[in-house]
C-alpha cells in the first residue's frame, strides 16, 4: 500500500484539475486565485495568468520573531505569488493585498472553533 496514493485527491473544477495531497493547502490556492482573478477582471487590468505557492510548516515564536510570555511553535503558511500580464508595480502590490482577502485568507488568521457532527439518512 503506497500511502502517498491514498491521499493523493484530484480535483477537477470546469476545464482544469490538479492533484493534491495538502488538501487545506488546495483550497487555500484556489481562494487566493480565484480572488485575485474577479478582482484584476473586474478593474480590467491585463492579468494574464496566477500562480500560488503555499509552503506549510511549524515554527518556534523566536523563529517568528514574536514577543511572547510564553513561547510556543505555531502552523506557519508562507505564500509566494507570481503574475503574468502587462501588470505595473502599483497593480502588482494591490492584487497582494487582494489575495488577503479571500475568504480562506481571512478565516485561516482568525479565531475558528470547528464542530464536526454525524448526520444520518
Amino acid at each position: 500500500m503506497c500511502w502517498k496514493t491514498i491521499l493523493q485527491q484530484l480535483f477537477k473544477l470546469k476545464k482544469h484539475s490538479f492533484i493534491t495531497d495538502e488538501p487545506a493547502s488546495a483550497g487555500f490556492v484556489t481562494c487566493s486565485v480565484m480572488t485575485i482573478k474577479l478582482y484584476a477582471a473586474r478593474k480590467k487590468w491585463d492579468l494574464q495568468e496566477v500562480f500560488v505557492y503555499i509552503t506549510y510548516s511549524k515554527k518556534h515564536s523566536d523563529d517568528l520573531e514574536m514577543d511572547l510570555d510564553t513561547p510556543a511553535r505555531f502552523d506557519h503558511l508562507h505564500k509566494k505569488l507570481k503574475f503574468l500580464g502587462n501588470l505595473d508595480k502599483k497593480q502588482v502590490q494591490r492584487l497582494k493585498e487582494i489575495a488577503a482577502k479571500c475568504p480562506v485568507h481571512k478565516t485561516l488568521q482568525s479565531k475558528i472553533i470547528i464542530e464536526t457532527e454525524i448526520v444520518s439518512d
